[in-house]
């Protein structure tokens, strides 16, 4: 046996140097990957959410017109005025379509801006000289926090903004740029997270005085005039009654409606409880999640058999994530970088539970909360009812705190796998992601170039339906809005703007005017009750289980 010195066991210290630095930052693309398991690894699958394929459709579109101001692919032959949300996922989206196919450049694109938030709470943890185990820790509560997995769940990276976040708490009172950078990266991902940023953004300049709040207040005021200006241009529903066509195709190119007032509960805050408006949805259990870890995903046609999955709401902040970060920035309570974001955190929370106090899902106080100032005083902010989204600075406190306070790594490491187990094991959501791979062989080589038509459309059956065809097609889509005969609506889906009547649309007409721009076939989702089925005189050219084909003739 031969002898060995113990030295030569030993890490070098080069590699200790590169440890440090990159460990972390290495963590976070793993945690990221896991989090968005399996479709970070095929990336050909779709989310089944009811936003993801808009999402898709928007950034394939930016990606060959370069507008974000018009969407080209849906109601073809119009182009609709859109207010995109997550334009930083969609134009990285649209940067990789010029050389991916759609779903699969979205998907890649999802997956780096998770681990982006990772990396950024790294090298603030790296600038605020945390230990490289507090660095590791702060990474993996930012990136898998229950928050997180919600928000992609329900197919919103919008609400995804560790990373603008970690650059306006770095750059207040030092680094002007960066916090103009940062609050403008927040109101581009969506309005919510712009009032986060902002609420930040003044709370860690308090403590330094007057001189930093006077130019994080010109920061905010640089980065709001292009906010400002490009989502004061959007048109909106409320404003096209006397075109009740146009305001109901409008409502595919924006988020989908909030199911009622959905501002946090306090005990969800505790309990890891999701909720839809006042009923409480059970959590899929643990071994039912690992065992669904082991399966690709299927392969389904893109018609009307496609399984969506519900939107669910829920506030909790994990057990783990909460006691640590709160212990942490105790600890640390007299350094003016927690008592700011600490500050920021306890206004987030407060506005997130919206205009009035809430409980719990049957308790609910009449005692007014200050957003209850944002509903009197109407206008876009009275429109913001999702108030749980402001969460996200609340969990931004909790990493910083675990930042903080974590200096062992044997510790850190406990703290990692406990912080990764309570996220994808109970926290309320969908992990692994619910996806499904599109598979359009059999109705491809039917089709020659050109946009098609989609029957029947709003409200009848989600535009997430049309999405599906235009991605698994790659071609624009034109649908029909209207109900030719009943008031029934499938698929759960409800008009924001219940007053227009669509009923006695002339579906000739349309047939005509959409032949007339170029459509080249009709595909007809079949799983529809008779009364929706469309009224053409010739026989189909092709049926298949869920949809059927016609040419159209030129």
């Amino acid at each position: 046996m031969g002898v060995y010195d113990i030295h030569t066991m030993l890490p070098s210290s080069s590699a200790i140097r590169l440890l440090t630095r990159f460990g972390p930052a290495v963590l976070a693309v793993l945690l990221a990957m896991v989090l968005r398991w399996p479709i970070s690894l095929y990336a050909d699958a779709l989310p089944r959410d009811p936003n993801t394929a808009l999402h898709m459709i928007i950034a394939a579109d930016v990606a060959q017109t370069g507008d974000l101001l018009h969407l080209t692919r849906l109601d073809f032959p119009e182009a609709l005025s859109i207010r995109v949300v997550a334009i930083p996922v969609v134009l990285l989206a649209a940067l990789l379509g010029q050389v991916l196919s759609p779903v699969v450049a979205f998907n890649l694109a999802g997956t780096v801006w998770v681990a982006a938030q990772g990396f950024a709470m790294d090298r603030l943890g790296a600038a605020w000289g945390w230990s490289v185990a507090g660095r590791a820790t702060a990474v993996t509560a930012a990136v898998v926090s229950p928050f997180a997995l919600l928000a992609l769940g329900n197919g919103q990276l919008e609400n995804i903004s560790v990373l603008p976040l970690c650059l306006v708490a770095w750059g207040v009172g030092r680094r002007h740029w960066a916090t103009g950078v940062g609050l403008l990266l927040a109101a581009f991902c969506s309005p919510y997270q712009a009032i986060v940023a902002g609420i930040l953004a003044i709370s860690c300049a308090l403590p330094k005085g007057w001189a930093a709040v006077r130019s994080t207040l010109l920061a905010a005021m640089l980065a709001a005039a292009p906010v400002v200006a490009y989502y004061g241009s959007q048109a909106a529903p409320e404003n096209l009654q006397d075109d009740p066509v146009a305001a109901l195709a409008l409502q595919r190119t924006r988020p989908a409606p909030p199911m009622g007032v959905i501002g946090a509960r306090v005990d969800g805050l505790v309990l890891p409880r999701a909720h839809e408006n006042k009923q409480s949805l059970p959590s899929r259990p643990p071994l039912e999640r690992l065992s669904a870890a082991r399966y690709a995903p299927s392969w389904n046609d893109p018609g009307g058999l496609w399984p969506i999955e519900e939107v669910t709401v829920a506030g909790w902040l994990g057990v783990v994530a909460l006691i640590g970060g709160l212990v942490g920035a105790w600890r640390r309570r007299r350094d003016p970088r927690v008592r700011g974001v600490a500050l920021a955190a306890l206004l987030c929370l407060v506005l997130a539970v919206g205009d009035r106090l809430r409980i719990s899902e049957e308790i609910i106080l009449p005692i007014p909360m200050p957003w209850a100032v944002a509903d009197a005083l109407g206008g876009p902010l009275a429109a913001m009812e999702a108030t749980w989204r402001f969460l996200s600075g609340v969990t931004f406190l909790l990493a910083v705190g675990l930042g903080f306070g974590v200096q062992r790594v044997r510790f850190a490491a406990v703290l990692c796998v406990a912080l990764l187990a309570e996220t994808l094991l109970f926290a309320p959501g969908a992990w692994p992601v619910p996806a499904s791979a599109l598979r359009v062989s059999r109705l491809e080589p039917l089709l020659p170039p050109g946009p098609i038509a989609v029957w029947p459309g709003l409200p009848v059956v989600s535009t997430f339906r049309h999405a599906l065809l235009s991605l698994a097609l790659d071609r624009p889509v034109a649908t029909f809005n209207g109900q030719p005969e009943s008031q029934e609506v499938l698929d759960g889906y409800h008009p924001t703007v219940p007053e227009v009547d669509l009923q006695g649309r002339d579906v000739q007409a349309w047939l005509a005017a959409v032949q007339a721009a170029g459509v080249v076939a009709i595909v007809e989702l079949t799983d529809v009750p008779s009364e929706y089925q469309l009224p053409m005189d010739t026989k189909p050219d092709a049926a298949f289980d869920s949809f059927r084909f016609y040419r159209l003739r030129h």
